[in-house]
């Protein structure tokens, strides 16, 4: 009870051969390599723009994961884009803002010098904080 061998072409190179099993499609393993290849090329190029995206957001899935969290409410802050590079702070500005509006009748002490030396780093000014007094 041998296997039946069936007489099949090759759909690479056209040439009659015999399949082992009626799956087989190529009649060798270098007609095999270039039809996959063939396969491949078409999926890519009818579907490029899924693959495009599903790459994009695969690395901003990634790029969010790697943000760090801001050190004053917790939540991860953007990195944010000054011209010429990314920039990555570790705080919000908004959070800046409500801790020197919450320490501006403690002003004198450590905490206040401290936020406020981490304000003008970040571009809030003492002008900025007179006017939220107001």
């Amino acid at each position: 009870m041998g296997a039946k061998m069936i007489i099949k072409n090759c759909t690479v190179c056209g040439k009659e051969f015999e399949a082992k099993q009626s799956n087989f499609v190529y009649c060798s393993v270098e007609c095999r390599r270039i039809g996959r290849n063939k396969v491949h090329l078409n999926y890519v190029d009818k579907n490029k723009y899924k693959i495009r995206k599903r790459c994009r957001d695969r690395c901003r899935e990634k790029s969010r994961q790697n943000l760090p969290p801001c050190r004053i409410c917790g939540n991860p802050v953007p990195k944010e884009w000054t011209g010429t590079r990314y920039s990555q702070s570790f705080y919000h500005l908004e959070c800046i803002a409500e801790k020197v509006k919450s320490l501006l009748n403690k002003r004198g002490t450590d905490e206040y010098r401290e936020i406020m030396k981490l304000a003008s780093n970040h571009g809030i000014t003492k002008k900025d904080v007179l006017e939220w007094v107001q």
